[in-house]
């Protein structure tokens, strides 16, 4: 199994992108990006409002893994630099020409799949997560303005409001691998806010993969932001065999058998307190936590 040479965690053989800090993994050149843009279905409202366009579509046009400066998306969204990404797909910072240049993040997904079954699944995923956002209103949770799909490059965009501030594993990293007392007990104190409401819907949106990499501060409110709701979904409290996905060390043992509720966001709360504080993965672990502090 390949490993990512930034951040050390397990990848899969042909991702492009570690799936968890997003740092290119070393693959074969690929062949770069048309200089000119070409779009399908175009829309948009213009003033802000959550916007959807076409994505019924399909295509694997995978020519050029990552946008190049100065692309134009939807005639609206210019392309700044890339921020971040996984396997399938890079997160971007890019300009909105409709609104003052205002900064955005635009999430990509590029159509590179071994079977249908599992394009299928992933289209679904992130039209349910662009979905899944347009219906909460929330101080911690990213506004999404739009979201569609690029014929020419067979790939799917989700724009969201830029959050500016890094993300606690980034934080995390820099500062040695422990975060002090303080700064985590307030963060934990708004992560347990934004997943009150979420848990509070009805049904209940079960987030399913809480972790540092997906949590980030907002440079300009110094809130913590809950982000990348691709696996997030409604979950009836009849459900059951709801399917595994998750981060190991993360994850409760009970989401990797498909079983589902709220209390598996409270124990990767837990995880993710605990990784902060003592810099180690809470896997395998047999002192308590006030030994190990």
């Amino acid at each position: 199994m390949p490993f990512c040479p930034e951040c050390g965690q397990p990848t899969t053989a042909g991702d492009p992108f570690c799936g968890e800090c997003g740092w290119p993994q070393e693959l074969a050149a690929a062949p770069p990006p048309p200089a000119s843009r070409v779009l399908g279905a175009v829309g948009g409202t213009g003033d802000g409002r959550t916007s959807q366009l076409s994505m019924s579509a399909s295509g694997n046009n995978t020519a050029g893994i990552q946008l190049p400066p100065g692309t134009l998306l939807a005639d609206r969204y210019k392309i700044v630099k890339r921020i971040g990404g996984g396997g399938m797909g890079s997160v971007y910072l890019a300009e909105d020409q409709n609104l003052a240049n205002r900064k955005v993040a635009v999430k990509e997904m590029i159509e590179m799949f071994a079977d249908d079954s599992a394009r299928v699944k992933a289209i679904d995923d992130f039209k349910r997560e662009a979905e899944l956002l347009a219906q909460l209103d929330h101080p911690s949770i990213p506004t999404i303005l739009q979201y569609f799909f690029d014929n020419a490059r067979g790939r799917y965009y989700l724009v969201m409001k830029f959050i500016d501030g890094g993300d606690l594993a980034a934080r995390q990293r820099a500062a040695g691998g422990r975060l002090d007392e303080l700064t985590v007990t307030k963060w934990a104190v708004e992560i347990c806010d934004v997943l009150d409401y979420i848990h509070s819907q009805s049904p209940p949106i079960i987030y399913r993969d809480l972790k540092p990499a997906n949590l980030m501060v907002d440079a300009r409110t110094n809130r913590i932001m809950l982000v990348d709701f691709g696996i997030a979904r409604f979950v009836a409290p009849t459900v059951k065999g709801v399917t595994a996905i998750g981060t190991m060390g993360y994850a409760p043992p009970e989401l990797f058998a498909g079983n589902v509720e709220a209390r598996s966001d409270i124990y990767s709360l837990g995880a993710v307190l605990y990784h902060l504080l003592t810099g180690s993965l809470p896997i395998n672990v047999q002192a308590p936590l006030r030994d190990v502090l």
